[in-house]
């Protein structure tokens, strides 16, 4: 019986791990040292298509560009946050005109958060 229990509550631990965790948040966010990088879904690897020449390129948003989070996800990978992104003069980024489809993801490391 313990020997169930314990192989049970691996299986679920592992079920957990997999999933996002969402949670509904209002945060606003800026770029430290320009680090950061705009995502296409909660993965440190899924650099959005709009961004990515600017990003091989060496491009990246300075540290007066800012990032309104309305959700936080936290996967396997650590914590994403999902929102959209404002230059300087108020302007948003991710917009269709841009190449964007609307909000983004980003990953938390590269953003400093209030």
């Amino acid at each position: 019986m313990r020997k169930l229990f314990f192989i049970l509550s691996i299986c679920l631990s592992n079920t957990l791990m997999a999933q996002n965790i969402e949670k509904p948040i209002k945060l606003g966010c800026y770029p430290p040292n320009g680090t950061n990088r705009i995502l296409n879904k909660p993965d440190t690897s899924a650099i959005h298509p709009a961004y990515l020449s600017e990003y091989k390129g060496g491009g990246f948003l300075g540290s007066s560009w800012s990032f309104v989070a309305t959700k936080v996800i936290v996967n396997k990978q650590g914590k994403f946050y999902y929102g959209d992104i404002y230059s300087p003069r108020g302007g948003k980024l991710n917009v269709k005109q841009g190449g964007y489809n609307g909000p983004v993801y980003v990953y938390a490391k590269d953003w400093v958060c209030e």
